[in-house]
């Protein structure tokens, strides 16, 4: 920055200073993901102030991050400006991250600001999930900023694949294969490009799963809701894994697997594996030694009631099989029976009035005695699955996300495997 700017930017330091005096005290109260990137065709971005900027002066409380100055209000240099920035107004502006889900800034940084204008000349509001976020880590909101990427027709998954460690460091992942399977299970092939980050654009609105298993020896986590004529972002983590199995897909949220040491190995502890959404789960560096693979599982709808079951399909251990590691079991997959697992999923469709345009709704699945066993926000038109006990009786109902009355008919239902599609029509209007 040449001396003449330096002097520029002090003189107008003082005058934007004297804003400070005027903010009330707001501390932050949470913490949020944005899962939607920016693009200027979603009306709660183009309403907004989209522009890059470097920090060169903290004027909040300051705090140290890692030897580096930090602070959630700050003054900002703007570099180039996309759009809602006011063309009246110079280069200069306070960042205040001091609202309701905040944020600190670093002296120094460039960050991509998505930022509400306040009341105040030249004071923009970076709080409350607005996706700023330091330029280095932007590249999926300059990708999608000018909304063809996500545009109909469908909706588009974006995200980076990333190599993670236990240690928490992450490196982009390039030019690995990716397939993703949506609820029919249809494949949708994509690839990380050189930066590391992956598109799979213009699919049909629902939710999809990514195949796990993407080497010998690496596998993937992640999965994705897709919405029409919008960007979400999901990233994906490569881990490494010496032993790998599989359960049945559609509930890795309610289960979960360990290999337990053989009783006298007693330096050895239980190792928790980690489930894929595909079904699949992996386990990394398994000392050499014998063990009991156990999956337990949650008994939805049973006050948080659990029951287990030994590899391949046991119920005590006793009748357990005993499985040796390491090789030559690296590449050998341990498949639980699925006829033996206790849960399993339905598949409801809420049908839409309007299939162009969603409508949420909250679907509500209850047992025999009527007692409440999950309920979550759904849309209209987009199949989901919804996790049961096998064989117990259910009543499956849609209620109006806003009112919470009733929208539909109670259907039930016997949860199996290899259940049709239960399909809801929307009865009651709002």
């Amino acid at each position: 920055m040449s001396t003449a700017i330096k002097r520029s930017v002090l003189l107008r330091v003082v005058i934007l200073a004297t804003l400070i005096l005027l903010w009330p005290a707001v501390v932050s109260a949470c913490t949020c993901r944005n899962s939607t990137p920016v693009e200027k065709n979603i009306g709660r971005y183009a309403q907004r102030a989209v522009f890059t900027a470097q920090v060169i002066q903290s004027i909040g409380e300051v705090y140290d991050v890692n030897g580096e100055r930090s602070s959630d209000k700050v003054i900002a240099v703007v570099h180039h400006r996309y759009w809602g920035f006011p063309a009246y107004w110079p280069g200069l502006v306070i960042l205040d991250g001091s609202g309701l889900c905040g944020m600190g800034l670093l002296e120094g940084e460039e960050y991509f600001v998505s930022a509400s204008q306040t009341s105040r000349l030249g004071v923009f509001d970076v709080t409350g999930c607005s996706r700023t976020q330091p330029l280095k880590t932007a590249p999926v909101d300059l990708r999608t900023l000018d909304g063809s990427l996500c545009s109909g027709p469908g909706g588009t998954l974006i995200g980076h694949v990333y190599s993670a460690t236990d240690e928490g460091e992450r490196s982009p992942v390039r030019n690995v294969r990716l397939t993703f399977r949506d609820f029919y299970g249809n494949s949708y092939a994509t690839r990380s490009d050189d930066e590391g980050i992956y598109a799979l654009p213009h699919v049909p609105p629902g939710h999809y799963v990514l195949e796990s298993r993407i080497a010998p020896d690496r596998y993937a986590s992640g999965d994705g809701e897709v919405t029409s004529g919008v960007c979400k972002e999901s990233p994906l983590e490569l881990r490494p894994y010496s032993v790998t199995g599989r359960l049945i897909p559609g509930i890795w949220h309610e289960a979960n697997v360990e290999l337990l040491p053989i009783e006298g190995r007693t330096a050895l502890k239980p190792i928790l594996g980690a489930l894929a959404g595909d079904g699949r789960f992996y386990f990394d560096a398994v000392p050499a030694g014998d063990y009991f693979m156990v999956a337990r599982f949650n008994l939805v709808g049973r006050d948080s009631q659990w029951t287990q079951l030994y590899y391949p399909g046991a119920r005590t251990r006793e009748k357990a099989v005993r499985l040796r590691f390491p090789d030559p079991t690296r590449r050998e997959s341990f498949d639980f029976d699925p006829d033996a697992i206790p849960l399993t999923p339905i598949p409801v469709f809420v049908e839409s009035p309007d299939p162009a345009h969603a409508i949420d709704v909250v679907l509500v699945l209850k047992d025999s005695s009527g007692h409440v066993v999950n309920q979550y926000g759904v849309s209209t038109g987009i199949p989901v699955r919804t996790t049961a006990i096998r064989g117990e009786t259910y009543e499956i109902s849609v209620l109006d996300s806003e009112t919470y009355q009733t929208r539909s008919k109670e259907i039930r239902v016997t949860a199996k495997p290899g259940m049709k599609l239960t399909r809801i029509a929307l009865t009651h209007g709002r």
